[in-house]
């Protein structure tokens, strides 16, 4: 789109928000294509003030939208708005999402994108370090929607945040171990795993943690996490464990396994340095 297209294309979304929602209510389907062409432009600009600026008007129509159609449409647009305003990301912005994901749950309980929308309220409060309020939203969202696609991922970053920021490495350990016995298949499962033996291995509790992480090698063979898991776990074996055996075995497995890992020269060092450990043996 040329630069004077983006001009006209910004002028005329400002006039149409400027206009009386008696007029922007005869049709819908205009409200909801500006609304999507405003998010489209903030995408390409580059001044700030003015993207912002863009997303705001395009959330105050995702909502106006929002106010004239059905539940499935109506809690979608909302979690649209609420997107905008968690970009533009100000306390007022952010208090405006915050007031879209709870209409969509005062409103739209059964939408099949209100497990999203708890999803969002934890992210919120997560930008604002409201940790204690973002673990209870997304645990709310898999306890509310245990079979959603977002239940895994809610359950994964409220054990980030229980990990890193509270601090509580019990209650870290059950959230990723929820998504690890529960969605067997999620694309998050890898990552709590990973987690987890991370959360176990500082509370040295090492046979656990090398179990997590050499299922993960196992069962995601082709996850990003896999060659660092079987690294780390030769690594426990190694420095903590001191099973000189296990860390080798678990170093030419790795050579084999994962001939261009950038690990690679680090478990071969692990290897040479626990091979006299096995030849003595």
């Amino acid at each position: 789109m040329s630069s004077k297209n983006r001009v006209l294309l910004s002028i005329t979304a400002a006039l149409v928000c400027l206009m009386p929602a008696a007029f922007l209510s005869a049709d819908q389907d205009d409200l909801l294509k500006v609304a999507e062409e405003l998010d489209t432009e903030a995408e390409v600009i580059d001044d700030d003030d003015f993207q912002s600026a863009l997303r705001s008007r395009a959330a105050e129509l995702y909502r106006e939208y929002a106010a004239q159609v059905g539940s499935e449409k109506a809690a979608t647009a909302l979690l649209k708005a609420c997107d905008q305003y968690i970009k533009i990301n100000n306390d007022e912005a952010l208090s405006h999402a915050l007031v879209c994901t709870m209409l969509v749950m005062e409103r739209f309980g059964s939408s099949k994108v209100a497990p999203d929308s708890l999803a969002l309220r934890g992210e919120i409060y997560a930008q604002k370090k409201q940790w204690g309020r973002a673990v209870k939203s997304w645990i709310a969202c898999a306890d509310t929607y245990p079979q959603s696609g977002t239940a895994p991922q809610a359950l994964f970053r409220a054990g980030q945040v229980f990990q890193k920021y509270i601090r509580n490495p019990g209650e870290a350990e059950r959230q990723y171990a929820r998504v690890i016995a529960t969605y067997t298949t999620s694309d998050v499962t890898d990552d709590c795993l990973f987690n987890r033996a991370g959360v176990v291995a500082n509370c040295e509790k090492y046979e656990e943690a090398i179990a997590d992480y050499l299922n993960l090698a196992k069962q995601f063979p082709a996850s990003e996490l896999a060659d660092k898991a079987m690294y780390e776990a030769a690594v426990l074996c190694d420095e903590e464990l001191k099973d000189y055996k296990r860390a080798y075995d678990l170093a030419v497995e790795f050579r084999q396994a994962y001939p261009h890992s950038a690990l690679l020269k680090k478990m071969e060092r692990i290897e040479a340095k626990t091979l006299k450990y096995v030849k003595d043996s």
